[in-house]
């Protein structure tokens, strides 16, 4: 699935956003449209990810997939997003998948939860939970053999509650950056949260590389059939005339255009 056309909704209020990121600041350090210097030919799908975001302060929750190869800038594009946000605008809770730790059980879930983002009520109870999930699950650092999922369904449903309560006072934003690389419970506590999407202030952003020579998991590739709100949206490599511009931006016109 591709993206839809959401710079087509780039004229509705981009709730949460920074009134800074508008047209202003220096134009020595901010591409064309704004942007930042490194950033060419994604005015689009920074549009694009604010008309999700509005969308999913609206009660419409959305879930977005950016893909593109590696050095494709992705994780890049997503922080820079992320970046025009108002502090109060969104709670954003961040995490990173990692082939050295794709076996860890829970790791990807585990810094979800465990940052300081979340509220000192609900941050005790999602811990405790998030505990005793671990505790019935993990054995010696592995999962333990047979239906594990059987004994976190409840847990998880606990934990999607509990972020669906928190974005009903403010938008939440859950960025899980190579999720390529997501360990299995954190996957199945991902998919698990995509059904819920249609009716809660929950925007949930991915990066993602198919091109990976890396065994992927069906689950991952089904969450964008799970919903009419989720998205791919693939980064196509830069034409050669915003090489070219980028090349002079960061360079110089003398450096990047020797002779």
């Amino acid at each position: 699935m591709e993206c839809h056309d959401s710079t087509a909704d780039a004229g509705r209020p981009a709730i949460g956003f920074r009134r800074d990121q508008e047209g202003q600041g220096n134009e020595g350090d901010r591409g064309p449209g704004g942007g930042p210097p490194d950033l060419v030919e994604r005015d689009d799908i920074l549009a694009g990810l604010g008309g999700l975001l509005a969308d999913a302060s609206r009660g419409k929750g959305q879930l977005a997939v950016v893909d593109g190869p590696l050095g494709s800038g992705k994780s890049r594009l997503v922080h820079e997003f992320l970046e025009t946000l108002e502090p109060d605008g969104a709670l954003v809770l961040r995490a990173t998948a990692s082939l050295r730790e794709h076996l860890l059980p829970f790791g990807v879930v585990t810094q979800l939860f465990h940052g300081m983002t979340i509220p000192p009520p609900s941050r005790d109870r999602v811990r405790a939970l998030l505990t005793s999930a671990v505790e019935h699950t993990v054995i010696d650092g592995e999962l333990a053999g047979g239906d594990w999922e059987v004994h976190v369904v409840d847990v998880f449903q606990k934990l999607t509650m509990e972020l669906a309560q928190l974005a009903e006072t403010t938008p939440l934003v859950i960025w899980i950056d190579n999720a390529h690389y997501l360990d299995p419970p954190s996957l199945h506590f991902l998919a698990g949260i995509v059904p819920w999407l249609h009716s809660a202030r929950i925007l949930v952003l991915l990066t993602d590389d198919h091109t990976l020579r890396w065994p992927r998991s069906p689950l991952l590739a089904g969450l964008l059939s799970q919903s009419p709100n989720a998205h791919r949206i693939p980064l196509n490599p830069l034409s050669r005339g915003a090489v070219d511009a980028l090349a002079v931006r960061l360079l110089g016109p003398h450096i990047a255009s020797p002779g």
